[in-house]
């Protein structure tokens, strides 16, 4: 499902969506929030899920880049390369 499909199934609002991210994984083994790592795609998807919370016009991230960036690291991890 996309982020489309589940906002019809539900009919609410989107404050925000989370995606995927290895950064998660690495921030709780440190146990450090996620949400203070700039270089988190999730931790920067908290920071503004917060600030719509608190009345802010955040736009949506683009989680197009996430997910071209994990395909990519699945290619690099079979040593896929298309050019």
């Amino acid at each position: 499902l996309d982020v489309s499909d589940i906002l019809d199934s539900l009919a609410i609002e989107l404050i925000g969506v989370v995606p995927n991210d290895k950064e998660i994984t690495i921030s709780t083994n440190k146990g450090e929030p996620a949400v203070l790592d700039n270089n988190s795609m999730a931790g920067q998807a908290f920071r503004n899920i917060s600030r719509r919370v608190t009345g802010e016009k955040i736009p949506l991230m683009n989680l197009n880049v996430t997910q071209a960036g994990f395909i990519s690291s699945i290619k690099k991890l079979f040593g896929i390369n298309r050019r």
